[in-house]
């Protein structure tokens, strides 16, 4: 709205006094590829995925609509820029169709350092399929950041790390909302979001 290996391996987190000298220069100016790989691993691959399981909706009739959902990272690919895409298997339950399924590809761009709050910041866009329990499909399309708190040697705190977004679908405006969650950090992540949808009576019409 990631909305993507797998745990974040404690080698990681101590980094050597090497790599963190190296680390906290490059972030002191405030350089945007200044983490580890790392650290950028971890927190990029670990799922950002917020399929987000809203119903087909209009600006007419709507009703509000809210849900749940987790999902795991099955694929991931870092890109020569540092940027990250993944794919995530997505299950939740959504307060119009029930139980519901998705598939999302998310792209997660190179950390961006914040000094005002000693952090790495990561932006990320996404799309999805979901498919409800009847066989009913639609898709979404979001975007969002996620925070991960460094401490004074500029080591992430330990997970989980909170995100939050936006999502809609594409090219359209029959359901829209914003989404919060947590990244666990070793591919997978719970989210609940909210919004509103089309009435059921409106989509009969």
């Amino acid at each position: 709205m990631g909305r993507v290996t797998r745990l974040l391996d404690s080698k990681i987190v101590r980094q050597n006094k090497t790599k963190k000298t190296k680390i906290k220069n490059q972030m002191k100016a405030n350089n945007p590829t200044s983490t580890s790989r790392g650290v950028k691993w971890a927190a990029a691959l670990s799922a950002i995925a917020i399929s987000l399981i809203a119903d087909t909706a209009s600006a007419k009739d709507e009703v509000p609509a809210k849900g749940t959902q987790t999902s795991q990272i099955i694929s991931s690919h870092t890109n020569d820029d540092d940027s990250v895409d993944t794919i995530s298997l997505v299950v939740g339950v959504s307060s119009q169709s029930g139980r519901v399924t998705a598939v999302q590809y998310t792209h997660v761009l190179a950390p961006v350092y914040d000094p005002a709050s000693n952090s790495l910041i990561y932006s990320f866009t996404f799309t999805s399929t979901g498919t409800a329990a009847n066989g009913d499909q639609w898709d979404t399309e979001g975007e969002g950041k996620e925070i991960v708190p460094l401490d004074s040697n500029f080591v992430p705190l330990p997970p989980p790390w909170a995100f939050s977004g936006t999502y809609q679908p594409p090219n359209g405006s029959t359901f829209h909302g914003t989404f919060q969650g947590l990244d666990f950090a070793d591919g997978s992540n719970w989210v609940t979001w909210a919004g509103t949808t089309l009435s059921r009576g409106a989509q009969k019409k």
